[in-house]
């Protein structure tokens, strides 16, 4: 088990674990096996399965007809719809907007996979991904474009580059990184929601994303998660100062 920093708060508004399968497992368009449905309701007792209907044109060389297929999304929520989990088809992930700790979301999710598996063991997995969103949104805390204090000067230097700090609208980034054997994109900066207008907002992202894309074994993914946790942990350390840990701590 890798180690899970934790702060007495944080600024995460998304946290996602997610699997991608190479080819469709048909039979969850229209029916959830009960061993899987008994499992999540563990952990997510809103059952609220969604009807989806999709749509394609097909092209012939004298005309072009619509086909429509129906199927079943199977969406279930926590008690207090904190978090979600989405079991399709051709993915299943778990999303939390209220995020407590690593492990405990990791064994919700891996719950879950092992009840799939149990079902459909033949089922290979095309990419497996984990993702931070974190927005730093701080009421009263003065000039929007000055964040020295709290984060990394590194991930600022292009705010000081134009000297009249006023017309800044936007100055969001992207470092995507590759390890050999999982990448990870780095997303972060000031979005600013009034945009273009001028930033007012003092709110900054960093959204953390690791994915491995490729046939994974299923015992694998518990492990590949951990590595992209601990990863992801890193780099977040690395992009925040010791006052920001103070004031994640306070």
């Amino acid at each position: 088990m890798p180690t899970d920093i934790v702060y007495k708060k944080n600024y995460l508004t998304n946290v996602v674990a997610r699997i991608d399968f190479i080819s469709p497992l048909q039979d969850l368009n229209s029916k959830l096996p009960p061993e899987i449905s008994k499992t999540a309701l563990i952990n997510f007792p809103i059952n609220e399965p969604q009807k989806v209907v999709a749509r394609q044109l097909q092209l012939t060389s004298k005309d072009f007809k619509q086909k429509e297929e129906e199927f079943t999304q199977w969406v279930f929520h926590g008690k207090d719809r904190e978090k979600k989990l989405w079991i399709s088809s051709s993915a299943v992930f778990v999303e939390y907007t209220k995020y407590v700790n690593y492990k405990g979301m990791r064994d919700q999710f891996i719950q879950v996979l092992q009840a799939l598996f149990s079902v459909y063991g033949d089922a290979v997995c095309s990419r497996i991904g984990l993702r931070y969103v974190n927005n730093i949104v701080l009421e009263n805390g003065g000039d929007p474009l000055s964040w020295e204090d709290l984060l990394h000067e590194k991930l600022l230097s292009v705010l000081t580059f134009y000297p009249e700090k006023q017309y800044v609208a936007r100055s969001f980034h992207n470092l995507d990184l590759n390890f050999s054997d999982y990448n990870l994109r780095y997303q972060f900066g000031i979005i600013n929601p009034d945009y273009p207008a001028a930033v007012r907002q003092k709110s900054f992202i960093l959204d953390l994303d690791a994915y491995y894309q490729g046939s994974l074994e299923h015992n694998t993914i518990e492990q590949n998660l951990d590595k992209f946790h601990d990863r992801i942990q890193e780099i977040f350390e690395l992009s925040i100062t010791t006052k920001m840990r103070e004031l994640l701590n306070a």
